[in-house]
């Protein structure tokens, strides 16, 4: 097991770990889901015809086990299911599967009676090794995926092979088979008839009493070299065509795809590389406009692409622009143009474009589960930061619900399920409506209770529950909760503590419990510059000023060019009267903004904030 290459031989039939296991659930699925075998029997029609080529990414969604969720990446579907002649039966059906055991066992069976007629040692060989080049294929088909590498060699195998019987007159178009025979076969030599022997050898000599003379073409067989030699240029250019659209034109827009990712996939993507990636992903768009995964990608570029507008601008969103398709964004693949165009258009128009374009995903590949969820946090973003208006939470609603319906045991779209129905029951609870309220509230919690029956190793459900419960006004039980969770991952919270802090604002009991949790975790790891953060936020809201501001100078200690963590010390120095120390902080605050390359506007306003801490510094 310990010698490279060949160890893996020694885990082959391991099915506890690793890629055994993946395997295993891939094909039997778990107590949950039946996996790939469910697949082929779930219908009748499917078991003898497939589901089609390239379908197990999407088809698999109903039978997928949540266990292979906390082996493999999670939501990823499997597109193969390592296993050749599964594969098969999920792709082509009984059908399918009896055609390719069909040819497999049709080139043993040449293969062997080449092998025992052909009396020549290098040619059995060459059919030696093809048969051990296609029951390597067949074993390979056990437990792998057969790749581009390996089918060429298949088809190489099997054309050699027959191209071997035809050389030895095994076979042909005007030969018929002496399969029969046990007699060696020498290569089929062919025999010129002696009277036509007779006549090209006198063709030849009258050719040589007339040597350098050449008859002249006649009109018309200059007329049929021109035409045939139109026709070949007609189908030269036909074939460069044909390839360019099928094979080179497909690869040319995965490659401008996989260049705009490079923009757009970045943490720190600012909003000219949101642009330029998205101007990309349309150029990919115009040469294979059916590619539903491209318009996923630009529709997520587009949000995001709004969210800074959003934050930036100083004018009014705007208005949505009802009616809009996302092919009018086709006009502008040119990163200027499209610069432009954004710039233009108000958010909310921006975000009804990047409606059109996840719609137009979602119409091209309706099986996808990827885009129902996406349609619901499109418009779970929209009604939570960009417009309060409850049909907007309905619609995130309605596309989780049917997201839900295509993949059942995707626990992530089912949570993400639960919250909007729980913001939905709060929405409800503000507005008088205590019935609606109770009975969202129930249903939530359901959900929440079937996603931790599914798959309880799934973590975030309980912060989910968790956030129901704060929803509800239950805080006391929230925070209860929220200590469990800390208490296996101190950063479970990060991406909502802030709305948590808020609300524990006026309630500093539990607001220091919490904030208990985050101290025992740097007591674990003195270097967690997030925790140390946290920390001063919760201490500065409770107005522990003096905890709050040695929080904030540990994150400094740590990363000394976060801007965040310098701006919120230099603030609390001020909160504390300590105007000179919080002078030379925002000194420094504005050297390291100028660095990072802030807009004019933040440089701005640190010089007005770093003015202010010097006047009083002064004793004005």
């Amino acid at each position: 097991r310990e010698v490279p290459y060949l160890g893996r031989m020694g885990r082959l039939l391991e099915v506890d770990q690793s890629t055994g296991l993946v395997r295993k659930l891939i094909w039997l699925g778990d107590d949950q889901a039946g996996g790939a075998v469910a697949l082929i029997t779930a219908e009748p029609l499917r078991t003898v015809i497939g589901y089609g080529p390239e379908s197990m990414f999407v088809a698999y969604n109903r039978f997928y086990p949540p266990s292979l969720a906390n082996i493999e990446s999670r939501g990823a579907s499997p597109d193969r299911s390592h296993q050749a002649y599964l594969d098969e039966l999920i792709n082509k059906g009984v059908l399918g599967l009896a055609s390719y055991l069909f040819v497999l066992i049709s080139f043993f069976t040449l293969a062997w009676r080449l092998t025992t007629r052909i009396d020549d040692w290098p040619t059995q060989i060459l059919l030696a090794a093809g048969i051990a080049t296609v029951s390597a294929h067949a074993v390979e088909g056990l437990t792998g995926i057969p790749i581009v590498a390996t089918l060429m060699l298949l088809w190489i195998t099997i054309a050699i092979t027959y191209t071997i019987g035809t050389i030895y007159g095994e076979y042909g178009p005007n030969t018929q088979a002496n399969l029969a025979s046990a007699e060696s076969i020498e290569p089929a030599q062919p025999v010129e008839p002696a009277a036509r022997s007779r006549q090209n050898q006198n063709r030849k000599r009258q050719a040589g009493s007339r040597t350098g003379q050449r008859s002249a073409p006649t009109p018309r067989q200059e007329r049929a070299g021109v035409g045939a030699t139109l026709v070949y240029g007609l189908i030269m250019v036909g074939a460069l065509i044909a390839a360019w659209l099928f094979n080179i034109d497909n690869v040319y827009a995965d490659m401008l795809f996989q260049e705009g990712q490079n923009y757009t996939e970045s943490q720190q993507a600012t909003l000219d590389q949101y642009i330029v990636g998205s101007a990309y992903y349309l150029d990919a768009i115009s040469k294979e406009p059916d590619q539903d995964f491209y318009y996923l990608n630009l529709g997520r570029s587009l949000m995001s692409i709004v969210d800074i507008r959003r934050q930036s601008t100083s004018t009014s969103l705007g208005e949505p622009t009802p009616g809009v398709k996302a092919s009018e964004l086709l006009k502008y693949l040119d990163p200027n143009d499209l610069q432009q165009f954004v710039l233009k258009q108000p958010p909310m128009a921006l975000m009804s474009y990047a409606e059109a374009v996840l719609l137009e995903a979602q119409r091209l590949s309706p099986l996808n589960k990827d885009h129902y969820a996406n349609l619901g946090r499109m418009y779970n973003f929209w009604f939570s930061r960009l417009q309060r208006e409850p049909a907007l939470l309905n619609k995130a609603i309605d596309w989780y619900r049917r997201g839900v319906e295509i993949a059942p045991q995707d626990v992530t779209i089912l949570n993400e399920y639960a919250s909007a129905i729980a913001i939905q029951a709060s929405e409800a609870r503000k507005n008088g409506d205590e019935a609606t309220a109770i009975a969202r509230f129930t249903q939530a919690n359901e959900l929440l209770a079937r996603s931790a029956q599914i798959d309880p190793r799934y973590h975030d459900t309980a912060t989910r529950t968790a956030e129901v419960l704060r929803l509800q006004g239950r805080y006391a039980e929230a925070v209860d909760q929220y200590l469990v969770i800390l208490q296996q991952n101190p950063h479970a919270l990060d991406a909502q503590i802030t709305n948590i802090i808020e609300v524990l604002r006026d309630k500093p009991d539990l607001l220091q419990k919490l904030r208990g949790a985050y101290e025992a975790a740097i007591a674990q790891n003195p270097d967690d510059y997030a925790s140390h953060a946290l920390i001063g936020l919760m201490a500065a809201r409770g107005n522990d000023l003096p905890r709050a501001a040695a929080a904030f100078n540990q994150v400094i200690r740590i990363q000394p060019n976060n801007l965040e963590a310098r701006q919120n010390y230099t603030l609390v120095l001020s909160d504390m009267l300590q105007y000179r120390q919080a002078a030379d902080q925002a000194t420094l605050l504005l050297d390291l903004a100028k660095q990072q390359g802030a807009t004019q506007q933040e440089q701005a306003a640190l010089q007005g904030l770093l003015a202010f801490l010097q006047q009083k510094a002064g004793g004005s």
